[in-house]
């Protein structure tokens, strides 16, 4: 569990760290707050890590610059997973309340699995209850929610716009 003062003070110090160097600090300081970090991962500074949920990242993984990570329950990176540059690991949501004050009803957390080898391009989402298999890529400017095979192409996201109510 990430240990949610430690994230908040040892974060900010991160970001002072060469962009693309002092990985083994890096890593040193993400375990301290908590995280599950494998041998040779590289996190670079410019990486916003929230949340007091779990956090286990595999061995040989890339994490690029500008990646938004929110850990508000389970989130598993394997090993040898390349995470591109403006990426967003997103588990925390809201139930649909259309009679309430607000849409944005109840808060859930959904669990993340990325497995190893995979390939998540620049600017791609992964939200809660993404299960993605081993060897997969998802290209870049995707959204995923659900489970992918091992092996998979995942690409795409065409907003359409229906009623948050259905009509009687």
């Amino acid at each position: 569990m990430l240990i949610y003062r430690k994230v908040f003070f040892l974060s900010r110090f991160v970001r002072l760290l060469p962009e693309t160097g002092c990985f083994g600090i890096k890593r040193f300081i993400w375990r301290l707050c908590g995280a599950k970090i494998g041998k040779n991962v590289r996190i670079c500074s410019i990486v916003t890590i929230i949340g007091v949920g779990t956090l286990e990242i595999g061995d040989n993984t890339w994490i690029g610059p500008q990646n938004f990570i929110s850990v508000s329950s389970t989130v598993k990176i394997g090993a040898n997973v390349d995470i591109a540059p403006r990426c967003t690991i997103l588990n925390g949501s809201h139930k649909i309340g259309v009679d309430g004050v607000r849409v944005a009803g109840k808060g859930v957390s959904e669990d993340i699995l990325i497995g190893d080898g995979c390939w998540i391009c620049t600017n791609s989402t992964i939200l809660g209850t993404s299960d993605i298999g081993h060897h997969s890529l998802v290209a870049a400017c995707s959204c995923t929610k659900g489970f992918y095979p091992s092996g998979s192409l995942i690409k795409g996201i065409i907003a359409k716009a229906s009623p948050l109510r259905t009509q009687s």
